[in-house]
C-alpha cells in the first residue's frame, strides 16, 4: 500500500490512500499505535429513531466491530431493567478491554476496562429491542434501571458514541466517510453547538 509519511515535532502524519484507509488503520493499531480521526457531531433532534439504526448498520459495515452501554440504576432498587438487558445481550458479551468512553465522570480515566459486546446484525436486533427511541434514548431514570451512552468501537477507538444525556454523539470518520454519509442524508456538524 502507498504511504506518505510526515514526522512532526509532537505527533506523526501517514497519508494513505481513501480506499486503504481501514487496512492501514487495522495494521496500525495492531501494531500498537494510537489512531487519531477526524470527529463529526450528531445532535439527537436531527436523528430519527429509525435513521439512527441505519446509522448504526452503516458502523457495522465500515468496520464497528463492539460497543458499549452504560447499565444504570438507583441503590438499593430492584435493577429489573438491568438484569432484562444483560440476558437479552448475554450471547454477545465479550473480554472487557481497555477502551475510550464518551462519557468520563470527574476523577475517571479517559481508557477505562470497559465491558463489551460483540456487534453485529443480531446485537443490533436486541439493542432495538432495548432502546426503542433509537440510539439516541434519553435516560429514563426509571426506578428498575436504564441504559445509557451506547457507544460502538471500531478498531478499539470510538466510531459513533452518543451521550444520552445530552442528545448529542460524536463520530470519528474519514473524510471519504463523512462525504458518504453526508450523501445517505445523515447531518454531521464540526462542533456541538449550532452551526
Amino acid at each position: 500500500m502507498p504511504i506518505f509519511p510526515i514526522a512532526a515535532f509532537d505527533t506523526d502524519y501517514v497519508l494513505v490512500p481513501g480506499d486503504e484507509l481501514a487496512r492501514a488503520v487495522a495494521a496500525l493499531v495492531a501494531a500498537g499505535h494510537r489512531v487519531a480521526w477526524p470527529t463529526s457531531f450528531l445532535r439527537a433532534e436531527e436523528i430519527a429513531p429509525e435513521r439512527s439504526w441505519q446509522l448504526l448498520a452503516w458502523c457495522a459495515e465500515h468496520g464497528g466491530t463492539e460497543f458499549f452501554i452504560r447499565e444504570m440504576s438507583l441503590e438499593g432498587r430492584p435493577e429489573t431493567n438491568v438484569e432484562r438487558a444483560d440476558a437479552l445481550l448475554a450471547p454477545f458479551r465479550l473480554s472487557p478491554a481497555v477502551r475510550p468512553r464518551t462519557v468520563v465522570y470527574a476523577g475517571e480515566p479517559d481508557l477505562q476496562e470497559t465491558a463489551l459486546w460483540a456487534l453485529n446484525s443480531e446485537s443490533i436486533k436486541v439493542l432495538r429491542e432495548l432502546l426503542p427511541g433509537g440510539l439516541f434514548t434519553p435516560p429514563s431514570y426509571d426506578e428498575a434501571g436504564w441504559l445509557e451512552e451506547p457507544t460502538f468501537y471500531r478498531h478499539g477507538s470510538i466510531l459513533l458514541g452518543v451521550v444520552s444525556h445530552e442528545g448529542y454523539a460524536v463520530l470519528t470518520v474519514s473524510e471519504h466517510e463523512r462525504g458518504e454519509l453526508l450523501r445517505l442524508g445523515v447531518s454531521l456538524h464540526s462542533s456541538v453547538a449550532a452551526d
